[in-house]
């Protein structure tokens, strides 16, 4: 059984400074596919502009060690001065002349690597195999498998799988451009339509990352008249950083604070949160707890940019952090009073995972992807019931214990999700096909 993994989202992904929540998710798979036992039975598709072909494991190993140098998520982040500038300001009295919400980046950027990762991108260009001669004599079974769900909106590749006659597996990650289209840019409406298509149309079998989107997908495409192909619930992993034990460096003596992780956009309700906040600030005024919103600024969020430059009540107590490592909000999580997650919709919900997995507690909108994962210290509101918000962040902010403290007092544990069960999961679909 040869697998061909559709490695090129990373691919193009090299020039970026921080991984979104996708990216990470294909970097994991080509990590694992690329170092793993097995490696010689993938070959990795490259489809990006002039790069187009396979290369095979040490050239796939190659882009994951540009990653690495590239997103340091596994920097120690006391050797990040960006990030001990975090944890000075949470450790400072409120500037209450600031005029606008501090930015932190928390990785310090090495431009070195970022020339490194382009110029890897321009060697693969002239070294990779061919398509045409690596598998037009190659006989063995075939798979492809595209984790990000990246360009399924482009019909060329389906020519070459038709072709070279493969099985196809895709991933997909949620319908929330089709169901939820007032909170992405107008192109995702008409490319999540065209990726389900494809989808309907050419998969053996299609993977999701949660119960909720299993039955978003089917419900559309049932819906609109098409195909259902076999789906598969394989719940996403966390990163060794979140796990009990690990060797995190916590933060002691700092004031009550709060983390919101995502993209800093409507969706995830983040308004809502900055308005929750400023009534925070009218009844605790300098002993507000402060807030940490940690995540790369998305899709229209003009109003919510107004607020965090503008706003003089919010400034002195609300952050805006970009290019964390997992290190880093680990450690953050650590020393915090709880998660807050009030998004309108999701798909599955990393964060709330990450979180329980370290005992944090968790204020949650009830909406079905949080409630399906939902365990330990989570409680679940209304993403507009304002009233019960505050109640609950005042209630977190007055204990005594962070998320650490917390974690012995969870009865029972919850049982975080491993990406070695979500990989081998993901290894038996595809080696169903031989």
């Amino acid at each position: 059984m040869t697998i061909l993994f559709d490695a090129t989202l990373s691919l193009t992904a090299l020039g970026r400074a921080t991984p979104s929540g996708i990216h990470r998710v294909e970097w994991a798979y080509l990590q694992a596919f690329s170092e793993g036992e097995d490696a010689d039975n993938f070959r990795y598709l490259l489809n990006a502009g002039y790069l187009r072909g396979a290369v095979l494991s040490d050239s796939a190993r190659k882009i994951v060690s540009a990653l690495d140098a590239q997103w340091h998520q596994a920097q120690d982040p006391h050797t990040d001065d960006s990030f001990l500038k975090i944890i000075a300001w949470l450790q400072s009295e409120p500037d209450l002349k600031a005029i606008s919400a501090p930015k932190f980046n928390g990785i310090s950027k090495n431009s070195q690597s970022r020339m490194t990762a382009i110029s890897l991108a321009k060697s693969l260009a002239t070294s990779h195999l061919r398509l045409r001669s690596e598998f037009k004599s190659h006989h063995k079974p075939k798979v492809y498998f595209n984790a990000s769900h990246y360009h399924l909106h482009m019909d060329g590749i389906w020519t070459w799988l038709a072709t070279h006659k493969c099985h196809a597996v895709f991933f997909v990650h949620d319908v929330i451009p089709l169901t939820h289209p007032e909170f992405c840019a107008p192109i995702s409406f008409t490319r999540h339509v065209q990726r389900l298509k494809a989808v309907s149309t050419h998969a053996d079998h299609v993977i999701v990352n949660s119960q909720t989107t299993a039955s978003d997908v089917a419900s559309y495409l049932k819906r609109t008249g098409q195909r259902v192909p076999p789906l598969s619930v394989v719940p996403l992993g966390i990163s060794e950083a979140f796990m009990p034990g690990y060797e995190t460096p916590e933060h002691d003596g700092l004031p009550p604070y709060f983390l919101c992780v995502g993209t800093i956009e409507p969706r995830k309700n983040i308004g809502f949160l900055l308005a929750i906040w400023r009534r925070l600030i009218e009844r605790h005024g300098a002993r507000t707890p402060r807030l940490l919103l940690v995540g790369a600024r998305g899709w229209e969020m003009e109003n919510i940019a107004d607020l965090l430059e503008r706003s003089q009540s919010l400034a002195p107590h609300v952050a805006e952090i970009g290019g964390l490592s997992d290190r880093g909000l680990a450690s953050l999580m650590l020393g915090a009073r709880g998660l807050l997650s009030p998004s309108f919709v999701e798909g599955f919900g990393l964060p709330l995972i990450e979180a329980m997995a370290l005992g944090l507690p968790v204020l949650a909108s009830n909406i079905s992807a949080h409630s399906e994962h939902a365990a330990g210290d989570v409680r679940l509101l209304d993403p507009l019931d304002g009233p019960s918000w505050i109640s609950a962040i005042e209630d977190l902010a007055m204990t005594s214990t962070t998320g650490m403290t917390r974690l012995s007092e969870l009865t029972p544990k919850p049982r975080p999700h491993l990406w070695a069960e979500c990989f081998a999961r993901t290894k038996e679909i595809l080696s169903s096909f031989d």
